[in-house]
């Protein structure tokens, strides 16, 4: 509804040489009341699990995509350099949605590894 608010953080990681090589968008959950940058300093997974909406579960859809303005801007790269761009759906052991959150990388810089296990 449009009387909720939901905390969006917006993340640059940058490589050893200094260059921004990601960026996340981070939308969070209205459950976890005021936030501050303070609040934030031991950590994103830390503070949620202190206001018990630790992620138990994801699911992450990776797509390769071309930037947006603001990506262009925030990664200082031109329009045409393409991205893997991970979608993600964080949810808590009760099931509810604490997280989605979209995290565009360079592709020149990343890569995806799946391994699994039984």
């Amino acid at each position: 509804d449009s009387e909720t608010t939901v905390w969006r953080l917006v993340r640059t990681i940058f490589r050893l040489n200094e260059q921004p090589a990601q960026v996340n968008y981070i939308w969070l959950t209205p459950r976890l009341a005021e936030l501050t940058l303070s609040d934030l300093e031991g950590g994103l997974y830390s503070l949620l699990e202190q206001r018990n909406e630790n992620i138990e579960s994801y699911q992450d859809i990776i797509t390769a995509e071309l930037p947006t303005e603001d990506d262009c801007a925030i990664l200082k790269i031109s329009a045409g350099e393409p991205l893997l761009v991970k979608t993600r759906r964080g949810y808590n052991d009760r099931g509810q949605l604490v997280e989605f959150g979209v995290a565009r990388h360079l592709a020149s810089c990343y890569q995806y590894i799946v391994e699994n296990s039984r």
